[in-house]
């Protein structure tokens, strides 16, 4: 972060305009840390993925409003055991690589929260 300029370079912890990837990535962990980028007073942000954007709080808002909606949705279907299919995607479904990448994202999150079970 580049206080003076107000310009935050984000790496991978920000998407804009896309579906995040989230392999193996601790999301938990991650909403922290976008909690923390949301914290600073920022105009511009360099995403990892995506042009540079001067709506910064939107980028990040969107990415952690994801990866929460991702969380809480699978934490619900570990709980009761609900298959991916019965969930409502759509206020992400627009975004590029939804389909590549979304069902790959849940069933990790899945797994994570079983294991955070545990």
């Amino acid at each position: 972060f580049m206080p003076s300029e107000k310009v935050l370079f984000a790496g991978d912890l920000v998407f804009r305009n896309r579906i995040p990837f989230v392999g193996q990535a601790d999301s938990r962990h991650w909403i922290t840390a976008l909690d923390q980028l949301l914290s600073f007073d920022t105009r511009v942000i360099v995403p990892g993925h995506g042009p540079v954007s001067e709506d910064a709080l939107h980028d990040m808002q969107q990415t952690r409003q994801y990866l929460v909606y991702l969380r809480t949705t699978m934490s619900r279907a570990a709980e009761a055991k609900e298959a991916y299919d019965k969930t409502d995607w759509s206020q992400f479904a627009h975004l590029p690589l939804f389909r590549v990448a979304n069902r790959m994202n849940a069933y990790n999150t899945y797994l994570q929260l079983e294991h955070e079970a545990k």
